[in-house]
């Protein structure tokens, strides 16, 4: 018997093994951290790959510790790898339901899921908040085109996670700025994602009663709090240098005469 009704366990065991390979990508980052300082170059790691706001980051230190600040940090950039990662694990179980294609990157209608008859077309975001409101117009904006150039299908903005009291739903979409609805712009939230998709009201409580069990016999031997942790020891000796150099290395050209 398989896992889910809607999907092969091979599809459901290769979404669950693209959101656990967040735990290759947290080793990959603790490698590139031990490299660097066995460079004598801390500020080439991956910790730094993205510009770390310095006045926060001495705000911060002041207001917990200069560790509990560094260990914070090192646990958001592991777990936004992950976050990331669970948008794509609902795109990639979608996707794999039969009668629908997940589109991936670079797709020329630009859009995550599209039914194989091409009637239906979803850009799916894993909550309501990921988008802000210039992202949220690009979204619309994308999804009208689409419909100029698919004049028989419905295009809908689907997150999976709502921020209101109504947890699903299904209706027509307000373009932006304006009164009157496009008869075949929608959104659809919470567990209406998984039924628009599935045709079964009850699709995703199935998936995410699967999740523990699946889980536990696909476990990684590590963990990334346990891979932060080792990252933070690592850094034990260097958090005095990233104190006094990263000001200069992010928001300014040159230390002071």
């Amino acid at each position: 018997m398989p896992k889910l009704s809607f999907i092969s366990d091979f599809d459901f065991d290769r979404a669950l093994n693209h959101v656990t390979q967040a735990i290759d990508d947290a080793l990959i980052y603790e490698q590139s951290v031990k490299a660097a300082i066995e460079n004598d170059d801390i500020f080439s790691s991956r910790l730094f790959s993205n510009s770390i706001d310095p006045i926060s980051m001495r705000i911060g230190m002041g207001l917990s510790s200069d560790v509990a600040w560094l260990s914070a940090e090192i646990k958001r950039q592991l777990y936004k790898t992950y976050e990331q990662k669970i948008g794509e694990f609902h795109q990639i179980i979608l996707g794999s339901v039969d009668g629908w294609m997940d589109l991936g990157v670079g797709d020329d209608q630009k859009v995550d899921l599209c039914k194989e008859d091409e009637t239906v077309y979803i850009e799916l975001k894993n909550k309501f908040n990921t988008c802000n409101s210039d992202a949220l117009l690009s979204v619309e904006n994308k999804l009208l085109k689409l419909l100029d150039k698919k004049p028989l299908a419905t295009a809908y903005w689907a997150f999976i996670v709502p921020t209101t009291k109504l947890r699903q739903g299904n209706t027509l979409w307000y373009k932006s700025g304006k009164k009157e609805k496009h008869p075949r712009l929608r959104k659809a939230w919470g567990a209406e994602v998984y039924r628009l998709v599935t045709g079964d009201n009850n699709a995703l409580h199935e998936m995410y009663s699967e999740l523990e069990n699946s889980l536990q016999k696909n476990r990684k031997s590590d963990n990334l709090d346990a891979i932060a942790e080792r990252i933070i020891a690592l850094l034990a000796g260097d958090i005095e240098k990233i104190k006094e150099e990263i000001f200069y290395r992010t928001v300014a050209d040159n230390t002071p005469e």
